[in-house]
């Protein structure tokens, strides 16, 4: 109850009897799903499409990692030091 009083616009999302007839008393819109959708199904699914900018970021970062790499090894042998 505490957290639902802090937002801005509570909603009761598959609620029990208590807090049903605690969302109805102060007028909050119930919201009642008759087909759940398992955790962990998705979770998996989210990671999967998550995970791929994640990933581009990593190589573009692992090539621009090198690139300065190369450029600063050439430039090092070119000034003779």
């Amino acid at each position: 109850m505490p957290l639902l009083e802090a937002v801005g616009n509570p909603s009761a999302v598959n609620p029990d009897r208590g807090l049903r007839r605690e969302a109805q008393a102060r007028d909050w819109p119930v919201l009642t799903f008759n087909r759940p959708v398992r955790l962990k199904q998705r979770s998996a699914s989210l990671t999967a499409v998550s995970s791929r900018p994640v990933l581009a970021a990593a190589a573009v970062g692992a090539a621009a990692a090198t690139a300065g790499l190369v450029w600063y090894a050439t430039r090092k042998r070119a000034s003779g030091a």
